[in-house]
């Protein structure tokens, strides 16, 4: 399911926050999702290679929204 459905109304979502924030004067700071292999027992979901890979693919949605703001 996830690797079908690509971060396409995420994308659109920030990109519709930071537009806003802009046009009211706020300053955006986006920040990515940062997780660790290195302790398994307390991050079961992040087991799932496919979990993996969204987290990836939304976090580079934000890189690129990052880098033209």
């Amino acid at each position: 399911m996830l690797q079908t459905n690509k971060p396409i109304f995420f994308e659109k979502n920030i990109q519709s926050l930071t537009t806003l924030a802009h046009s009211l004067g706020i300053r955006v700071v986006l920040s990515t999702f940062i997780y660790s292999d290195e302790f398994p027992e307390t991050n079961i979901l992040f087991s799932d290679q496919a979990i993996k890979d969204a987290i990836e693919e939304q976090n580079e949605v934000l890189r690129d929204i990052s880098a033209g703001i």
